[in-house]
């Protein structure tokens, strides 16, 4: 169907660059790229090859064609290839209440966390994504946890970071 905005979804592939024009299909994507990404339910990853598929040349890249130079479209590819995103999670206590804060840092200058997703390891349904990089849990009992985030980040790179929690309950001090 020419003009909608609908795009096709390839598992791990991300559309990196886009041609807006009306009688565009799958939203103007011409460049989808693959890497695998790690996932809270697939941490790890087996398989380190990054590759970047286009349906036009560098010859064709000229102002009006949504960049600005071939220096620009290069620099957009390269940075989602070496992209190493790295997150940290943090945590502050209020007796079985914990919040939590996703820190995500990138190799590449200006990347930022997107999106996040959380395991807090307790058995509970894992949240969906969403943009707030900081959540609380209130926990049923007492206990240890492994709690885990999956950050998207600005470019479209996934990250897991996991963080072992401790949860107590406090008991008034009564004295005399």
């Amino acid at each position: 169907m020419r003009g909608t905005a609908t795009v096709t979804v390839y598992p791990n592939y991300v559309a990196i660059f886009q041609y807006t024009a009306p009688t565009n299909r799958d939203a103007g994507t011409v460049g989808m790229a693959h890497r695998q990404q790690p996932a809270r339910e697939k941490p790890g990853v087996s398989y380190g090859g990054r590759s970047i598929y286009t349906t036009f040349g560098l010859e064709g890249v000229t102002n009006n064609t949504g960049f600005t130079t071939r220096a620009t479209l290069l620099k957009r590819a390269l940075d989602w290839v070496w992209d190493e995103p790295q997150a940290q999670i943090g945590v502050t206590y209020d007796g079985l209440k914990a919040t939590f804060k996703a820190t995500l840092t990138s190799n590449i200058a200006g990347v930022t966390g997107l999106s996040y997703r959380w395991d807090f390891g307790d058995g509970t349904t894992f949240t969906s994504f969403s943009a707030s990089d900081t959540i609380s849990h209130t926990y049923a009992q007492k206990g240890s946890y492994k709690v885990r985030v999956e950050i998207m980040d600005s470019i479209g790179n996934h990250v897991v970071a996991g963080k072992q929690v401790f949860t107590m309950m406090y008991l008034p001090l009564v004295g005399r």
